[in-house]
C-alpha cells in the first residue's frame, strides 16, 4: 500500500521540484567565468571553451599580445637569450611547489616579480650584468624549490607502500 502511494506521489513531487528549479534558474543571470578560468579553458581545451561560449580566438590573440609585449619590453633590459629563462623559470618553480593551478599562478607571479628586483639589487652591489644576475637569482630560487620542495625535495611527503 505504501509503495503504491509513494509511486503515485512521485510524479507530483518531481513536477514541483522541476518547477522550483526552473524558477530559481530563471532568476539567476548567467555570469561569465573568471579570467583565470578563461585562460585555462582556452589553453587546455579550446573546443570546450568555445562550446561554453568563450571567445577563444580573442583570448588567444590577447595572450599572444601579452607575451609579445613582455618580450619587447624586456629585450632592452635582459637580452634575447635570457628572456626565455625569465619566462620559463617562474612557471617551472611554481610547478615544483604546488599542483593547484590557482596557487601555481600566484607563486609564478611572485617569483617572476621578486627575483628580478632582487637580481637588480644584487647586480648593483656586486657590479655585475643585471640581466644575468636576475636569471641567476631565478635559477637559485628554482634550485631551492627543487631541493626543498614538497613534491621533489627533502620535504617531499613520502607515502607508505601499498600492501
Amino acid at each position: 500500500m505504501r509503495l503504491a502511494r509513494s509511486i503515485s506521489l512521485a510524479p507530483r513531487i518531481c513536477a514541483r521540484a522541476w518547477a522550483h528549479c526552473s524558477s530559481v534558474q530563471s532568476r539567476r543571470r548567467w555570469k561569465p567565468p573568471p579570467p583565470a578560468f578563461q585562460n585555462v579553458a582556452t589553453t587546455f581545451d579550446p573546443l570546450g571553451a568555445g562550446a561554453s561560449g568563450l571567445p577563444v580566438a580573442a583570448l588567444d590573440y590577447l595572450f599572444l599580445a601579452l607575451i609579445a609585449v613582455t618580450i619587447v619590453v624586456s629585450v632592452q633590459t635582459v637580452g634575447i637569450i635570457l628572456i626565455v629563462a625569465m619566462l620559463v623559470t617562474p612557471a617551472a618553480t611554481a610547478q615544483l611547489l604546488t599542483s593547484r593551478f590557482s596557487s601555481m599562478i600566484v607563486i609564478a607571479i611572485a617569483v617572476g616579480v621578486i627575483s628580478p628586483v632582487v637580481g637588480l639589487y644584487v647586480s648593483y652591489w656586486l657590479d655585475t650584468a643585471s640581466g644575468a644576475t636576475m636569471v641567476l637569482v631565478e635559477t637559485a630560487v628554482f634550485l631551492a624549490a627543487l631541493a626543498l620542495g614538497p613534491r621533489t625535495g627533502l620535504l617531499r611527503v613520502r607515502r607508505a607502500p601499498a600492501g
